[in-house]
């Protein structure tokens, strides 16, 4: 297998790989050397300790010389003024770097921004991607833009504050047009400061500005954003594609009243544009700003320009006076459009109990992720969003009020995932029923809502009508309960004619019962989804036919010491006395039964994920 994958897959698995691990993977063979080494050394993090390495001598050390032909990337952390003569020789020793990072760190008695005057800019003229970080004392941002107009490459700019909600570190709407006066060829534009005010007398001047047509995304805080900073924004970047408004830290609580009337003269105001973002697809914002100022004024003003939104993200905020109102109203002015809708919400200590989310009908949005909410109606959401192809919810509770209702209209789902999710049992069922091309099912320490256990000790997880490809499970519980025992049911025969056939008849199942333990292998311990024989099935059959007597019998052991909940594979009748979950589907092509994770002694460590290549 390794002699068939190209250069070019190699390369791309190498980034998703442990960095610790990278090193090793290259050595497994010649063909994997280059595409895990150029990975390993694509981006150097480099603080003061480094630094020292790195130059223990006049010259750079020898590991890295010979790896600076890998090198793209250069991320300064920290680095103090005294390490000044090091910055000349980063540069004389990595001209190629195309992404820089730089996070100086000043003291009171040092000059400001030092880092950024000191680089020779001209000699990084392949530099792509800028990111700095300023400290809070900093001075004169027209003079850092300057010193960046030398480099003619640069596409992507992000601009970080040390404290970005301190009053007196915001950004004017005229350093904006110093920033484009020296640096025409910005595509990308990330500006982590607060904004200071637009007065009314600026707007006059503001109409003459000269656009930025390069510039396709921005990000920036919404401090003191209100309409006066959309209509700049409007008029400076005409062929915006992106817009990222993000929340910043510091909130304030967001007083109920009609904005619609307070607010009427910023709306008219945007509405005098010629045009309001025209090319604009992509959305973030939370609903109102942190200076109070609500955001669905803003979703408004495109659907009066007739602007179609495809991917939307929105970031609510809810306080003790205000529930749902606002991402409502901004739902509501996307729903036409929107292809995909990410909805994240976030409740405090004061805040009165959450109430459902109201979708206005959908008939394009195909994805739809909902996290921190607890209150998700699955009839209304699935009749909202008529062609939903891709559901993911997360620290909420979903439930049916009348699960008959429209479970003959067919729906499209096709993906569902649910992570810490509570869940009333019946409602796969439903799912089963109305969602038959569901093709693959995901459950995150989930808990599983049932009414009673069944007699016999057994919950039955029904999605006879399911088709699926892939069905996933970690940590479920049912009723706050951890069980160990679950048995996952398929038909034997899922051809049509002969389940037409079978009607009148007993339909019969193909199981394969698993008992979730701990497993002790080469000494160390591991979660194990272990597969019972066909005699340990019948044992555990005859065991829930008189389930009630039995457990009434069970007697602890001493020797059964558990490790996060889970006892030892030996102990697995012993865990049949907390019930068995039974799965049931029409087919499963493939089935995860837990996650793959060491436990340390009593410490229970997870798998670690995947790095992600994030510059």
């Amino acid at each position: 297998m390794v002699s068939i994958l190209p250069p070019n897959i190699l390369s791309y698995i190498a980034t998703h790989i442990n960095k610790k691990d990278q090193t090793s993977c290259s050595l497994v063979c010649k063909r994997w050397t280059e595409p895990f080494l150029n990975a390993y050394w694509a981006k150097l993090e480099i603080d003061e300790n480094k630094l020292s390495t790195m130059f223990a001598t006049s010259t750079l050390n020898e590991v890295y010389r010979k790896n600076v032909h890998r090198v793209w990337a250069l991320d300064l952390k920290r680095i103090n003024i005294r390490h000044i003569g090091y910055v000349t020789q980063l540069q004389q020793s990595f001209p190629g770097i195309k992404y820089l990072f730089c996070d100086e760190e000043n003291h009171e008695d040092e000059s400001d921004n030092w880092m950024i005057r000191s680089i020779d800019w001209i000699s990084w003229r392949f530099l792509t991607h800028l990111s700095i970080k300023l400290t809070s004392k900093h001075s004169g941002l027209e003079d850092i833009f300057m010193n960046l107009s030398v480099s003619r490459s640069l596409a992507h700019f992000t601009l970080n504050s040390e404290n970005n909600v301190e009053e007196t570190n915001t950004m004017l709407w005229t350093q904006f047009e110093s920033l484009h006066r020296h640096m025409r060829q910005l595509e990308y534009l990330d500006i982590n400061y607060p904004l200071s005010s637009i007065s009314k007398y600026d707007l006059e001047m503001i109409k003459t500005i000269e656009p930025a047509h390069k510039i396709t995304k921005i990000t920036f805080l919404d401090v003191r954003i209100d309409g006066s900073w959309l209509y700049y924004f409007a008029l400076k970047y005409p062929n915006l594609l992106s817009l990222n408004m993000k929340p910043c830290k510091a909130r304030r609580p967001l007083v109920q009243e009609t904005y619609i009337n307070k607010y009427q003269g910023q709306l008219i105001l945007l509405k005098t544009l010629n045009q309001f973002f025209p090319y604009l697809k992509m959305v973030q914002t939370p609903t109102h700003t942190c200076n109070r100022w609500p955001l669905y004024i803003f979703y408004m003003t495109l659907n009066y320009f007739n602007i179609k939104l495809e991917r939307v993200v929105f970031d609510t905020h809810v306080y003790k006076s205000l529930l749902m109102d606002n991402l409502t109203k901004c739902i509501k002015q996307v729903s036409e459009s929107v292809k995909i809708m990410w909805v994240t919400i976030t409740d405090y200590l004061n805040a009165k109990p959450r109430s459902r989310i109201i979708f206005n009908l959908c008939p394009k949005l195909v994805e739809l992720h909902i996290l921190e909410h607890r209150r998700i109606e699955m009839e209304h959401l699935l009749d909202q969003c008529p062609v939903l192809r891709s559901l993911y919810i997360e620290n909420s509770t979903t439930y049916l009020i009348n699960p008959s209702r429209h479970i003959t209209i067919p729906h499209s789902l096709q993906k569902l995932e649910f992570i810490n999710v509570s869940v009333p049992i019946h409602l796969f069922n439903y799912i089963s029923l109305r969602c038959k091309q569901l093709k693959y099912l995901k459950l995150k320490s989930v808990t599983f809502l049932i009414p009673e256990w069944d007699i016999n000790g057994k919950a039955l997880f029904d999605m006879h009508m399911s088709q699926l490809k892939t069905f996933i499970i970690y940590n479920y519980s049912y009723c706050f309960q951890h069980v160990r025992h679950y048995a996952i049911e398929q038909l034997e025969n899922t051809d049509g004619n002969s389940l037409q056939h079978q009607e009148s008849q007993e339909i019969s199942f193909r199981t394969n019962w698993y008992h979730l333990c701990l497993d002790k292998t080469n000494r160390k311990e591991r979660l194990l989804a272990w597969e019972l024989g066909r005699r340990d099935i019948e044992f555990s059959q005859r065991y829930y036919k008189d389930f009630e007597r039995r457990k009434k019998r069970e007697k602890k052991r001493k020797d059964m010491i558990r490790h996060c909940g889970y006892a030892p594979k030996r102990f697995w009748k012993r865990d049949l006395q907390y019930g068995v979950m039974i799965f049931r589907f029409k087919s499963v092509k493939e089935y995860f039964l837990d996650e793959k994770r060491e436990i340390d002694k009593d410490k229970h460590i997870q798998s670690h994920q995947l790095n992600e290549r994030k510059f």
